[in-house]
């Protein structure tokens, strides 16, 4: 499988010793509209975790569907992925599809500058009641972001990246069904959530 491309990513170089992990979850259809799974291998705060969801088949069914996620630290310090389903055109929280999840594991990137991981911070009290959380203005443009939470008590969340901020957002859903995720669709605590960046740079 094809993540992405870099041109002048060098293989050769002397303080190059990046190391790559994937590992691939399949996930059936069911009536669960989020999944919380344990995935194998224990937190690294050395490490990123980035990714990415395929869908089995892509129809009129599902051309509207976006599965969200985010990893979390669970009690036994093992890393966890809670994964979501939302429908653009209902906009609504639905079922989750058959799908494949691909979780790309980064560790001994030699550029701290372009990697690492980061908290949120808010920007106004205004900016809180509109459930938005913003950045520090960032010095680049990372290719690749991910969404970290210390503690498995977040509910779905969606996270948009522009030229120099990322952004956190909740989205408010009407629904008279109690046991539809959009009745807990809240962060729990801002304080729990962080964001990895890698944004790859020419080593020479």
């Amino acid at each position: 499988m094809i993540i992405g491309y870099d041109l002048n990513f060098d293989f050769n170089h002397s303080d190059l010793n990046v190391k790559l992990k994937i590992l691939k979850n399949d996930f059936n259809s069911s009536n669960w509209q989020a999944i919380i799974k344990p995935l194998d291998f224990k937190y690294d705060s050395s490490a990123l975790y980035f990714e990415i969801s395929i869908l089995n088949n892509l129809d009129s069914s599902n051309n509207s569907l976006i599965i969200g996620h985010h990893f979390f630290n669970d009690e036994n310090d093992k890393t966890g992925l809670y994964i979501f389903s939302y429908c653009s055109k209902k906009n609504h929280f639905v079922n989750l599809p058959n799908f494949t999840f691909y979780t790309l594991i980064i560790s001994n990137y030699p550029n701290s500058d372009n990697y690492g991981i980061s908290p949120f911070k808010h920007i106004s009290k205004i900016s809180k009641l509109l459930n938005f959380i913003k950045f520090n203005s960032l010095k680049s443009n990372p290719k690749f972001i991910s969404l970290y939470s210390t503690k498995n008590k977040d509910g779905p969340i969606f996270i948009k990246q522009k030229t120099s901020e990322i952004k956190i957002k909740c989205i408010n859903v009407n629904c008279n069904q109690d046991d539809r995720i959009c009745k807990s669709n809240k962060f729990k605590k801002e304080d729990n959530l962080k964001y990895a960046f890698l944004d790859p740079k020419d080593p020479n």
